[in-house]
């Protein structure tokens, strides 16, 4: 008889990414299995995407990360109303905090598997990808390559959005220096400066290329700082559709650890991804078609993330060690066959 297994991962766009491979571990594993997956709101146009998930139950992940008391027991509730009756031969909580349990409590279940570290292999290993991570809460065996593999996506063939670039020129890059934000923290110790990345622009303007600039609406601060040169400037006009297809037509993506970096990878999209207070090995996986630039060698400080926040930082080094001159040789990498 197909299992049924429950998935519950409500964000961030990163993390979805990279829990990913656990569709295709299952699938590969059981074609038949039955997959439930319990997401947030903002996710859940990539996973409605997704081939191999039966069933998507989505929440207010505001209300129930943010909202008061009695909000949050109302989404709650809610989600056990969707759930109630269902037995699970597994259930995949993707987090390491004990209070995400509480989402899961009036389920039946076979297996329960998670990070909160009540076993060995219910134990989060630090400086491990963590899509790696996240396919070992399925199945111990998940040191093959093939198993980190993301499921297709039943992408539309085409937006109204890519009207405004000329497809048929073969050097596209985008530029994402916005981002690095969710619903708990803004991260801009991620953040490449926002002036390296214009100069950058204008170099690549200058041999050939066309800039598209990429972005949430509350990034409209970075199309400021590129009003002088010629680019393309989609920052507040795509939704998380409109940037996987634009991502599976462009040449090249340039950005730091941030969402859209982590979309590219769906779409098997070159990208030059540059780090500083995290570790990228834990972030960027062995068959991701990812250049990372990390210059921390002579920093003590970096990384400085522990998982959930990082240290107080008056001055990122680790990211203005990062020049425009790196970025440019590691393009030139990129297109040598």
């Amino acid at each position: 008889m197909p299992r049924n297994i429950l998935i519950i991962k409500l964000g961030a766009i990163g993390d979805i990414v990279m829990a990913l491979p656990l569709v295709t571990a299952i699938k590969s594993a059981e074609p038949d299995a039955s997959i439930t997956w319990v997401c947030g709101k903002t996710v859940a146009p990539i996973l409605q995407l997704v081939n191999g998930i039966d069933r998507l139950i989505i929440v207010d992940e505001a209300v129930i990360l943010t909202g008061s008391l009695f909000p949050r027991i109302r989404e709650i509730a809610g989600l056990w109303r969707k759930l109630y009756g269902r037995v699970y031969d597994q259930i995949i909580n993707a987090y390491q905090d004990k209070r995400y349990k509480f989402l899961t409590l009036p389920l039946k279940f076979k297996k329960y598997s998670s990070f909160m570290g009540d076993s060995p292999e219910n134990t989060l290993i630090k400086d491990r990808y963590f899509g790696l991570e996240f396919v070992r809460l399925y199945s111990a065996d998940a040191s093959k390559d093939e198993l980190l593999s993301y499921p297709a996506l039943n992408l539309p063939a085409d937006v109204s959005l890519l009207n405004a670039i000329d497809l048929k020129n073969s050097n596209n890059v985008i530029i994402a220096a916005g981002g690095a934000k969710n619903i708990l923290n803004t991260d801009d110790v991620r953040r490449w400066d926002t002036n390296s990345y214009v100069q950058l622009a204008k170099e690549l303007i200058a041999r050939g290329y066309n800039i598209v600039l990429t972005g949430a609406q509350h990034d409209a601060w970075v199309s400021k700082a590129f009003e002088s040169i010629p680019v393309c400037d989609l920052i507040g006009k795509t939704s998380l559709i409109d940037l996987l297809v634009l991502l599976s037509k462009v040449d090249l993506l340039i950005t730091h650890d941030t969402g859209i970096l982590h979309l590219a990878k769906l779409t098997k999209t070159k990208t030059i991804g540059l780090y500083g207070p995290v570790n990228p090995k834990t972030f960027v996986g062995k068959t991701d078609p990812v250049t990372v630039i990390w210059k921390v060698e002579n920093l003590a400080c970096a990384p400085c993330y522990d998982g959930k926040k990082f240290a107080l930082c008056y001055d990122n080094l680790c990211m203005k060690n990062i020049t425009v001159s790196n970025v440019l040789k590691a393009i030139e990498q990129t297109e040598k066959p």
